[in-house]
């Protein structure tokens, strides 16, 4: 399976750019971490990391806490994507709901 995200380097590259961008304006004006900027940024770490390679995960953000579902191919892959957000800015909580296939 393929992710549900592009996983070009140069998509992922923008999208880490786009994402910093967005964290910089919230910063410059004084704002929270916003739920989108914790998304894309997780979005775009899962598309560096070897281990979840072929995996379709799905990335929800409310009120910083982050649910994670669909597939990966094994336990070691579900417990890394969590590791993932759990170290991600701004996020509070993760609610892991991945299947391992």
């Amino acid at each position: 399976m393929r992710p549900r995200w592009p996983a070009s380097e140069a998509t992922a590259d923008a999208a880490k750019s786009g994402a910093d961008k967005a964290l910089t304006a919230a910063s410059a004006a004084g704002e929270a971490i916003p739920d989108t900027w914790i998304t894309a940024k997780l979005k775009a770490k899962f598309v560096d990391e070897k281990v979840l390679d072929g995996s379709d995960i799905s990335v929800e953000t409310k009120d910083h806490l982050v649910t994670l579902g669909g597939t990966v191919g094994s336990p070691v892959a579900k417990d890394r994507a969590a590791e993932i957000a759990l170290g991600t800015e701004g996020v509070v909580r993760v609610v892991n709901e991945i299947v391992v296939k």
